[in-house]
C-alpha cells in the first residue's frame, strides 16, 4: 500500500500542486448560504401549514357540499310526494265540480 496514490501526502497548494484546500468556501460564504438555507426550510414550512389549512378548509368545503347534495336529495323527494299530491287534489277537485254541475242541474230541472 506504500506505493498507492492513496497512501501519498497531499502535494501543496500551486501551479502544480492539489486545489482541494483553495476550493473550500470561506466561513463568510459558509454563513450565507445558511442564512438562505434557514430562509428556504422557513419558507417550506410556512407553505407546508398554509396547504394544511388549505386542506382543512377543502375537506370543510367537501363535508358542506355532502349535506348540501343530502338536502337537495330530500326536497326532491318531497316535491316528487307534493306534485302526486297536488295530481290527486286536482283530481278530486275535477270530481267536486262535475257533482256540483250535475246538482246545480238537478235542481234546475
Amino acid at each position: 500500500l506504500a506505493g498507492s496514490q492513496q497512501m501519498k501526502p497531499l502535494k501543496p497548494a500551486g501551479i502544480n500542486g492539489n486545489n482541494y484546500f483553495d476550493n473550500l468556501s470561506s466561513p463568510a460564504q459558509v454563513a450565507q448560504a445558511d442564512v438562505v438555507v434557514t430562509g428556504l426550510v422557513s419558507e417550506i414550512r410556512a407553505l407546508s401549514e398554509l396547504v394544511k389549512t388549505e386542506v382543512a378548509e377543502n375537506s370543510a368545503v367537501l363535508a358542506r357540499i355532502s349535506s348540501l347534495e343530502s338536502s337537495a336529495a330530500d326536497m326532491a323527494t318531497r316535491l316528487e310526494s307534493a306534485l302526486v299530491e297536488c295530481s290527486e287534489l286536482k283530481g278530486k277537485i275535477s270530481k267536486a265540480k262535475e257533482m256540483l254541475i250535475d246538482l246545480a242541474s238537478s235542481i234546475n230541472a
